[in-house]
Formats: structure tokens, sequence, C-alpha cells
């Protein structure tokens, strides 16, 4: 396992959620107009904290296990193989957060965020 590899992409993608979601941004105001939350985070850190482990075991996992799947050779290669990998979660969210109270808005930058963070991570790890 490539440590290092799984600790930039780790933080590649916390950087890279932290800049999308932001209300600075279209996609951070499209998903605050269409999301149940209305405020930020406050003083609460827990959904930092779940967001980074997530992201740090999907790095050990993209690294260790899926690293076969994903690795063509070159980086089209690896684009094309992630993106539709990405499909998977992507799917299922949308699955899911219907019935949340999100709006397709809301679900359309989650789910283009989950594909953007996986595609960062996927050619850190397999191209760095």
């Amino acid at each position: 396992m490539g440590l290092m590899q799984v600790i930039v992409a780790t933080v590649a993608a916390q950087i890279l959620g932290v800049v999308w979601y932001t209300d600075q941004l279209p996609m951070g105001r499209i998903w605050l107009k269409h999301s149940p939350v209305r405020s930020g985070l406050g003083k609460d850190n827990v959904p930092l904290l779940v967001a980074f482990v997530c992201k740090l075991v999907l790095s050990v996992l993209l690294d260790d296990r899926l690293r076969f799947i994903i690795a063509g050779g070159s980086y089209v290669a690896t684009v094309e193989k992630t993106l539709l990998l990405s499909l998977i979660p992507g799917l299922c969210l949308a699955t899911h957060a219907v019935f949340t109270g999100k709006g397709w808005p809301a679900i359309l930058v989650d789910v283009t965020y989950d594909a953007v963070s996986l595609l960062a991570m996927a050619l850190i790890i397999v191209h760095m």
C-alpha cells in the first residue's frame, strides 16, 4: 500500500469538498438552496470527521483493493474506469437522497462531487 498516496488522496478529497460546497461558488449555493441543511457546521466538527474517515477508508480501498480495476496504464483509461465506477455510489446516493427532502439540484451537486473526488483520488493513487 502506498501510504503517501493514500494520505495525499484523502487530503485532496477533503480540500475539494471544502471548495465544492462553499457558498462562494455556484455548486455550494445550489446545494444549500435545495438541501434540508440550512446552516454551516457551527461548532460541530463531527460531519468533517466522518467525511475524513470515509475518504480515508475509500483511499485505502482504492489503493489496496480497487487498483486493479482502475489502473489502466494511461490517465485516460484511469479516468474512464473511475467515472464508470463512480456511477455505482452516485446511483445509490440518488436513490436514498430523494427520500431525505433534497431537491434534484442538490443531489446532482453531491453525485458530481463524489465522481470528481473519486477521480482525483484514483489519479493520485494510481499515477503518483
